[in-house]
């Protein structure tokens, strides 16, 4: 364990690419830096244009089709502007278009701003269900192209964006010119299918928000019958009576 001084500086870096596969592929040679940034996010095009209807603003770069947000925090912020010059060359290598440092107080904040409002934003767009999953860093643009395909197969839209740095990807199918309850039962189909495309990619059907109540139906895509049965019985001997999150998981 070890303690680590409280950083005083905190500075935004946002990247567009042409192809989220190229902002994808440069995310392992940044995080090969000595810095870690505190955040490294990546956005699709679509993402962004319901931002800005939410917001009723336009965000930079907005015409590319993915993006990635760095966020940043150091003793100086000098030190951070000499970081995000490295990973503005690193960017660049992989087919950057730009690398924008906001250049007052303002604009970075309206740039986190826009980022944290991206659930705000969906849920005044469509109806939409919120899918969380997890791939190996190397596989997120393979991953979404399977998702794109997923949903142009049910006529369905599927946005996605999440944490490059851990392979962390959110995704949200959207009930756009769709009748509710025609989407409603679309949607056990197709969180299947984007769950099994996650784990053949070497990834699992949660990345950080667990299996609780919601998932439980489709933790066999995950877990084989046999272990499925052994976390059973570890439960059944530490909780024999089914007190403690009933319901969660799997039933008993």
């Amino acid at each position: 364990m070890r303690l680590s001084p409280k950083l005083t500086q905190k500075e935004v870096l946002y990247v567009p690419f042409r192809d989220l596969q190229d902002a994808v592929d440069a995310v392992p040679d940044i995080l090969r830096l000595k810095i870690i940034p505190s955040g490294l996010e990546f956005m699709e095009r679509s993402i962004i244009e319901i931002i800005e209807k939410h917001l009723d603003d336009e965000l930079p770069y907005h015409q590319y089709e993915a993006f990635l947000m760095i966020i940043t925090e150091g003793e100086s912020t000098e030190e951070i502007i000499d970081y995000f010059a490295t990973v503005e060359d690193i960017c660049k290598q992989h087919g950057a278009v730009e690398a924008m440092v906001p250049n007052s107080e303002r604009a970075k904040r309206k740039l986190i701003h826009a980022r944290e409002q991206l659930y705000p934003a969906i849920k005044r767009y469509a109806p939409a269900e919120i899918i969380d999953t997890v791939v190996p860093r190397s596989q997120i643009a393979v991953f979404m192209k399977q998702v794109k395909r997923i949903a142009e197969e049910h006529g369905v839209p599927i946005i996605g964006c999440g944490h490059a740095g851990d392979g962390n990807v959110h995704l949200h199918p959207i009930c756009v010119n769709m009748d509710i309850e025609e989407w409603r039962k679309k949607l056990p189909a197709i969180m299947r299918q984007v769950y099994r495309a996650a784990v053949s990619l070497g990834g699992a059907i949660s990345g950080e928000h667990g299996i609780g109540i919601e998932k439980k139906d489709y933790l066999d895509i995950d877990i084989c019958q046999e272990k499925l049965a052994l976390i059973k019985r570890i439960k059944e001997a530490f909780d024999p009576n089914h007190i403690l999150n009933p319901g969660k998981i799997f039933n008993m």
